[in-house]
């Protein structure tokens, strides 16, 4: 060879038909980005499920609370005399109780409470109970 030759081999540069070990730029930014995806999903599954568990809490309580109140009818024979609004489960709650007669038996009156706290849909629970009087 001649001291004027164009391929001159570097010992400190790797020769280019070598692979040298690690990932590319390319390679890293795909694993990234689908990374980014998976935890961006997982957050929004995070916020809907704690939404629905708060929502759930919510109806809960109003069950409990109206079938309490249908369950105070059923053994005084009337609504509670307390005022239509009651701290139940640590939320102000708001209540109406109707009394209708039973077309099912005529020993009986429907019973009808609806609750709701503010900023909720009011939840409504049917049941049966003495006629008043008896």
């Amino acid at each position: 060879m001649s001291a004027h030759s164009n391929h001159t081999i570097r010992p400190d540069r790797p020769v280019a038909t070598e692979r040298t070990s690690g990932f590319t730029l390319l390679e890293i930014m795909v694993a990234l980005a689908v990374i980014a995806i998976g935890a961006t999903a997982t957050l929004i599954l995070d916020s809907r499920l704690s939404g629905n568990a708060a929502h759930l809490q919510q109806r809960v309580s109003a069950t409990w609370l109206a079938r309490n109140l249908l369950e105070e009818y059923r053994l005084n024979g009337s609504w509670p005399e307390r005022q239509n609004a009651v701290l139940f489960a640590g939320q102000q709650w708001h209540w109406s109780g109707q009394t209708s007669a039973s077309e099912a038996d005529d020993s009986l009156s429907l019973l009808t409470v609806t609750v709701s706290t503010a900023g909720a849909t009011p939840l409504t629970v049917t049941g049966y109970g003495p006629l008043s009087g008896h």
